[in-house]
């Protein structure tokens, strides 16, 4: 017997519900389990550690010092933007005086990693190749972690990478929808692994993806 008109309306309100229910919850969790995914937190003991310069606090670069003292690599290369101004100048010489400012005792270990005219790749295998570098310990920020461990491994397929995901409480949260500013970090980071996943694609890997 086919149920009345009114218990049919009931149930109609109840699937609706539950619908609503279950996609609520589906976007929840995409949401908190995306905003961990772009973190990646693999460390392990290299030859070297490269500090990527991708957070305004300089934290990447701070946490890089204890990990150089205790052992974990046995020189700092810390990657400067190589972009040359329009009065000719690039943040190198900058970045020269900061280490030998913060540095201390450890000055002879921290090197700079960064050539004008050059890709981020080229001028960092460079600096790979002429400490005899094999394996690669990444300082990142969490949001840029992933997308940079999967960079370099895919530009730089002959060194073995690994990476620390430094926090930075001020730019990113996992949490990402509790403050505006983790949500842009988010937004900006999702956008880099998808343009990176795009680009891959092809046979060899392009200037656009190893920039």
């Amino acid at each position: 017997m086919a149920p009345s008109w009114p218990e049919w309306t009931r149930n109609r309100k109840l699937l609706i519900a539950f619908g609503v229910f279950l996609f609520s919850a589906t976007l929840i969790w995409f949401g908190a389990a995306s905003g961990s995914y772009i973190i990646l937190h693999r460390p392990a003991p290299a030859d070297a550690i490269l500090v990527l310069t991708d957070d305004p606090d300089d934290l990447n670069y701070w946490q890089a010092l204890p990990l150089l003292r205790s052992g974990v690599g046995h020189l700092v290369l810390l990657d400067v933007d190589n972009t040359i101004s329009p009065f000719g100048s690039t943040e190198i010489p900058l970045a020269q005086r900061f280490v030998a400012a913060t540095s201390g005792d450890l000055f002879s270990k921290v090197r700079i990693c960064s050539q004008p005219g050059l890709d981020k790749a080229s001028y960092i295998g460079r600096c790979l190749k002429e400490y005899g570098i094999r394996t690669v310990l990444i300082v990142a920020s969490e949001p840029h972690s992933r997308e940079a461990y999967l960079r370099f491994r895919y530009c730089l397929p002959q060194y073995h990478w690994s990476v620390f995901a430094v926090a930075h409480p001020t730019l990113y949260g996992r949490r990402w929808w509790r403050h505006r500013q983790w949500a842009k970090f988010y937004l900006y980071s999702w956008e880099g692994l998808l343009d990176f996943a795009l680009q891959s694609i092809r046979s060899s890997p392009p200037q656009s993806v190893c920039n």
